[in-house]
């Protein structure tokens, strides 16, 4: 016997969702991905939205950055100031800050988790503590494929809608439990990204 899942999609959030958002900001020129000079492009370039990726350093600083590993590092064992030296990172703090001085206060950028962790919760609370010290909860989207990081950010970050981005590929860290989607209830998104790749 098959399940499915029933979405319930409220004008809310479809009213409120842009139908066009830049990947990891505006990069197509020689800006670093994932980077505040790359966001701020996208929003001179009229991007309604941008997407991208945040993580914790070794001493809990909140970047963003895509990957797991910096020149073979993981970046959770790495302080802030040595990542520095690798790369020229921007912190969620930077980005929100400039978020809340930006004059289009229709502009939304969509925050990714990249966690693992199912008991772990600095980074979602690290991500709540910024977005509520510059009140910018109405221009935030966060998402994530862990939906307990979701679920988290459900009971730290109330009025910030959340996004569940699923995959059913076959990857050590894509855990039959996220594959099945068995923790939605916890997290409770609005959206639902799937991730399809050939």
């Amino acid at each position: 016997m098959k399940s499915s899942i029933r979405w319930q999609v409220s004008s809310q959030i479809r009213n409120w969702l842009p139908r066009l958002q830049a990947h990891r900001g505006y990069w197509v020129g020689g800006l670093p991905q994932n980077t505040l000079a790359a966001i701020q492009k996208a929003a001179e370039l009229k991007y309604q939205m941008v997407e991208f990726d945040v993580r914790l350093t070794a001493d809990k600083m909140v970047i963003l950055f895509h990957d797991e590993k910096m020149n073979g590092l993981a970046v959770s064992k790495i302080f802030f100031e040595d990542v520095l030296k690798l790369n020229p990172v921007s912190t969620l703090e930077e980005v929100c800050y400039w978020l809340s001085k930006h004059t289009d206060k229709d502009f939304k950028i969509n925050i990714e988790l990249k966690t693992n962790s199912i008991w772990d919760a600095t980074l979602e609370k690290k991500v709540s503590q910024i977005i509520h010290h510059f009140k910018i909860q109405d221009q935030i989207l966060i998402s994530s494929f862990n939906p307990l990081a979701l679920g988290r950010i459900r009971f730290l970050c109330k009025n910030v809608f959340r996004a569940l981005l699923l995959t059913l590929e076959d990857h050590p860290k894509n855990k039959w439990y996220f594959r099945k989607m068995v923790f939605n209830f916890f997290a409770k998104p609005h959206v639902l990204h799937l991730r399809v790749q050939d």
